[in-house]
């Protein structure tokens, strides 16, 4: 969306979603064009809308005639809990969704699949071939043939599995190495938890000592539109194994802690 320079207006979410007083605020005040959202297990938070806030998100984009463009490419990956509804079930005919292979196939291949209203998906087809011709044949090959060949559905519940235990062991390393000043979500799905340091304190300033002790991290400052040293940080379970993931989070616990004694806290 970038290229296009479109102007963005954020909206807080909390442990069941989006907050839909303050989005129904900048629907009234900014009258966007689209409400762009990732309701199932979000990047980077982890967080997933509850029904009722699906609901009134529908009701709100339709009161405000928002398109609602729903992407989900961790929906397939619930290790906990029970499916949700797409917020599209609540929209009828309207809205977009996307999805993704390369989160439940192999993230190589980079291919995903859009359902949207015809006329919406015309204009789509043509952005496409403008932004690149086409999507990689020989990707969209190999996942044709891996689905003919394949159960996906049995793939899928494998990885929820893994996933589920990789999940586990992250969010108890958290709670035994981290400070307890430190809170984080606890997922049903997806690939990732994140973190909130104490405030006053950057996670860029961390970036350089975890990497001295072998533990990469993502810091939460390149997922807002306008926060600088933010004092959040995503953490992924879904590639290292548990006991790495447990040794990783020991690391990482006592980077905070070193932060937290130097007093690096921003002015």
């Amino acid at each position: 969306m970038s290229v296009f320079q479109p102007k963005f207006n954020a909206v807080e979410v909390d442990e069941t979603g989006v907050d839909t007083d303050k989005l129904e605020k900048v629907f009234k005040a900014k009258k966007p064009k689209l409400f762009y959202a990732v309701p199932n297990f979000q990047n980077p938070s982890g967080i997933t809308y509850s029904d009722a806030v699906r609901k009134k998100t529908a009701v709100l984009c339709k009161k405000y005639s928002v398109l609602f463009v729903e992407d989900d490419p961790y929906g397939e990956l619930r290790f906990e809990g029970n499916d949700m509804p797409a917020v599209k079930n609540y929209l009828g005919k309207d809205g977009v969704m996307f999805g993704s292979f390369s989160k439940i196939v192999a993230p190589g291949l980079r291919l995903g699949w859009v359902f949207a209203p015809k006329d919406i998906m015309e204009r789509i087809v043509t952005v496409k071939q403008a932004a690149d011709l086409h999507t990689n044949f020989l990707a969209q090959r190999i996942t044709y043939q891996y689905l003919l060949d394949n159960s996906i559905d049995a793939h899928i519940e494998k990885l929820r599995k893994v996933y589920g235990v990789h999940a586990k062991a992250m969010l108890s390393a958290i709670e035994k190495y981290f400070p307890q000043e430190v809170a984080y979500t606890r997922p049903q799905g997806g690939m990732f938890i994140w973190a909130n340091l104490p405030k006053g304190l950057s996670a860029m300033d961390m970036i350089k000592p975890a990497l001295k002790d072998k533990v990469a991290f993502v810091p939460g400052d390149p997922f807002y539109t306008d926060v600088k040293d933010a004092n959040t940080m995503r953490l992924n379970y879904s590639n290292a194994a548990p006991d790495v993931i447990t040794e990783g989070i020991k690391r990482l616990g006592n980077t905070i802690k070193k932060l937290i004694g130097k007093g690096c806290a921003k002015k």
